[in-house]
């Protein structure tokens, strides 16, 4: 389950990555383009053409460019702010929900924004079936009444400041144990 989100957040960087890469082609392919113009305006300069028309328009296509720049900016912030309400904090805890289980198939996990809202899973297995439970949380809050390991996952997911490798604590006969 971990190196599946593991695999989502390298994909969605990639995207990201890929985008600013292309715009970033985009962007020195314009430079280049606006390079040239400006060689031919100054030969035609030693040539006596009307070198004022020329100037006017090399201005007009640099302020389309820059107009493009802070279009292309605008989109990035805009990005960037919608990018806070995804899934930026997580905490995951395996654990044996009762004696009789083994191999530690109870888990919960915890995926906030980054504002330390959003949901709780608890997973909970048992010889005779699983149940699974959601608790809501709010700026690193939960309502309701909860259990040590699902503590320890809101815990883990409130500590972390970043997308990066995770720590998975495991609980045996109520003492946690990474």
């Amino acid at each position: 389950m971990n190196s599946n989100i593991n695999l989502i957040i390298m994909i969605v960087l990639g995207v990201i990555t890929v985008a600013n890469l292309v715009l970033l082609i985009i962007n020195n392919l314009r430079v280049k383009k606006l390079k040239n113009m400006y060689d031919k305006t100054l030969a035609k300069f030693n040539s006596h053409e009307n070198i004022k028309d020329e100037f006017k328009t090399l201005y007009d296509r640099l302020r389309e460019i820059e107009n493009v720049s802070k279009n292309t900016t605008e989109v990035v912030n805009n990005f960037a702010n919608e990018m806070k309400n995804n899934i930026q904090k997580i905490g995951f805890v395996k654990y044996n929900a009762y004696d009789d289980t083994e191999n530690k198939l109870s888990f919960a996990i915890t995926l906030l924004d980054n504002n330390k809202s959003g949901i709780l899973l608890n997973h909970v297995y048992s010889k005779h079936g699983a149940n699974i439970y959601a608790k809501l949380v709010q700026e690193g809050v939960i309502k309701e009444r909860i259990s040590e390991e699902e503590a320890e996952s809101l815990k883990l997911a409130c500590e972390d400041k970043q997308f990066k490798e995770r720590k998975i604590t495991e609980f045996i006969k109520g003492k946690k144990k990474k």
